[in-house]
């Protein structure tokens, strides 16, 4: 809980992250069988890959990607999860950030822009998430990115 409090208080929650939040406490409240058998390779996982990366921009819905994907919203957050070891908002954070990453190494100069094609409502959002994926703000990255290596 303490970290819905922090998110929360800094308004940076994103509806899928809210909604696997609450497929998570669904999860934990309601006893359920099969663990092992949920690892096992399924469609609708590589599905919602496929979807999320497709476009990583979009701000899609647990409900849009389980429907993308042929599968319920509760059953694929916790198949995704249990599959990949990432949550669905986890997986669509580590692609925007690679692509940012990859614009980045090219110099990319416009941050704000950036944040906007990469989904993002604002470039602190962008720069927040940034940071705590990569230590270093995106305009340090680039100045990192763009100076010679020292030999």
């Amino acid at each position: 809980m303490a970290g819905w409090s922090q998110a929360l208080a800094a308004q940076q929650l994103e509806r899928l992250d809210i909604e696997e939040r609450l497929a998570a406490v669904v999860r934990a409240l309601v006893p359920t069988t099969g663990e092992a058998s949920m690892r096992r390779p399924h469609r609708a996982v590589e599905r919602a890959r496929e979807y999320i990366a497709a476009a990583p921009q979009r701000d899609d819905t647990l409900t849009e990607i389980a429907r993308a994907a042929n599968c319920s919203a509760f059953h694929l957050a916790r198949r995704f999860r249990l599959q990949t070891g990432l949550s669905l908002h986890g997986f669509r954070t580590r692609l925007r950030m690679t692509l940012a990453l990859d614009r980045l190494r090219q110099g990319e100069r416009n941050l704000s822009a950036l944040a906007a094609e990469l989904g993002y409502a604002s470039h602190s959002h962008f720069t927040g998430v940034f940071r705590h994926s990569f230590g270093l703000t995106p305009s340090r990255m680039r100045t990192n990115l763009a100076a010679p290596a020292l030999r």
